[in-house]
């Protein structure tokens, strides 16, 4: 379906998008991070890192296997001296303070007094280790789904209040010894609607011992239309914003989405490898809008596993083989733009969500203009008005994976046929 006739000219009337939404300027990009979970360093991956120009992972640092039987931190272990020895180009990675230990309170969420200090003595030890590589730290990691205990799945999904409990000791502890990290809280899968376990949390004081705020909102599971990222993500920012406005200076809670992806199987909540190349990075863009969004990590660089149908095996970007999916390519465009890029902002059209118009003030003076469309199927014509006399035209036609066309600043874009 061709969406044609529209003959919309857009000159930057920002879209509304719920709270977060940049509404007075574009939202300024200098602290907009894009990452991947990466679990451990691996040194087959730097050659495609690099070649994206990613340099931000999130790794995991279980306090099981980097401590003796009792739960004390070895220094040396090879677990943390891997991160402080990581190669010079990843910057800052993401460390992960997460899962029991066996022995409190069998390997589950500690939860009793005695097992929480001996978390938080496990969490300073990390971060006196790793102070001089990197400043960013998540207490736990999906604290609310059924298993990350790291015992077994009878033991359920963890409370929000003993969640809130741990994170204010552990946040006190980190923040006094090295008033300089940033410490996130939350971590939770999906954005805590289950249960109520974000308004939970947060009426048991979370957000008073974090600096930012970690969600998984995953939705690849979802029907149509919700499966789509621009339903979806409104959607769960509106949600957010409504839970984080009751609270007290909630509102300017940092966001940052440490995990988000789409599995490339054939069975369930399976999509294409097209489908995923174009979901994560309109993904990516759409939560580049918002100004509390501070950085997406993406799930994950590189598949897991070859089982055809195990879903965990097929959320990377490149196969476990070193073979890159259409996400790959697709996202090296969009990181490069990202990166030349001084601000963005998502601009209004006759449309409303059927076809998604973005400007990006470029670093050079010029600008760039991101369009595509929403439903399966449909296509735009794009058409941008450069040049010093307005008398060029750029022309493409958009469909549901991003299109982008460079121009001289002050150009107008035409969505539908050129007038």
């Amino acid at each position: 379906m061709v969406l044609a006739g529209l003959c919309a000219v857009i000159c930057g009337v920002s879209a509304s998008a719920g709270f977060a939404e940049q509404k007075e300027a574009p939202r300024n990009l200098s602290d907009f991070v894009l990452g991947f979970n990466a679990h451990s360093i691996q040194e087959r991956d730097a050659p495609f890192l690099k070649a994206i120009g990613i340099h931000r992972l999130r790794l995991d640092l279980g306090w099981r296997y980097v401590s003796d039987e009792g739960g004390v931190v070895d220094p040396g272990h090879r677990g943390l001296q891997s991160i402080v020895d990581a190669p010079a180009w990843i910057d800052d990675p993401l460390v992960i303070l997460g899962y029991g230990h066996p022995a409190f309170q069998n390997g589950g969420r500690p939860s009793t007094p005695e097992a929480r200090r001996a978390y938080v003595a496990y969490a300073l030890a990390s971060a006196e280790k790793l102070h001089s590589k990197t400043k960013l730290f998540e207490v736990w990691n999906e604290w609310n789904v059924a298993g990350m205990g790291r015992t077994p799945m009878e033991e359920g999904v963890g409370k929000p209040e003993d969640y809130a409990a741990l994170l204010a000791e552990t946040y006190a502890a980190l923040k006094a010894r090295f008033p300089d990290l940033v410490v996130l809280g939350g971590a939770m899968g999906g954005i805590g609607a289950d249960d109520d376990y974000l308004p939970r949390a947060i009426k048991a004081g979370m957000l008073r011992s974090l600096d930012g705020l970690s969600i998984h909102p995953y939705f690849y599971g979802a029907k149509d239309p919700l499966r789509l990222p621009e339903i979806a993500i409104p959607a769960r920012m509106s949600q957010l914003a409504e839970w984080l406005q009751a609270a007290p200076g909630g509102a300017d809670t940092p966001l940052y989405v440490t995990e988000l992806g789409w599995p490339t199987y054939g069975e369930g909540f399976g999509v294409t490898p097209d489908e995923q190349a174009d979901f994560m990075v309109r993904s990516v863009l759409l939560l580049a809008c918002y100004r509390q969004v501070r950085g997406v990590w993406l799930y994950e660089f590189r598949d897991s596993g070859q089982a055809p149908g195990e879903r965990e095996h097929h959320f990377g970007i490149v196969a476990s083989d070193g073979t890159p999916k259409p996400a790959y390519h697709l996202l090296g465009e969009a990181a490069s733009l990202l990166s030349q890029a001084l601000s963005i902002e998502r601009i209004s059209n006759p449309s409303g969500d059927r076809v998604v118009t973005m400007r990006c003030a470029m670093k050079d003076g010029s600008e760039a203009w991101i369009c595509w469309t929403t439903y399966p199927g449909e296509t735009a014509r794009v058409s941008l008005r450069s040049g010093r006399d307005a008398s060029t035209w750029l022309e493409k036609n958009a469909g549901n994976r991003p299109v982008i066309l460079r121009g001289s600043s002050g150009g107008l874009i035409v969505v539908g046929e050129k007038s």
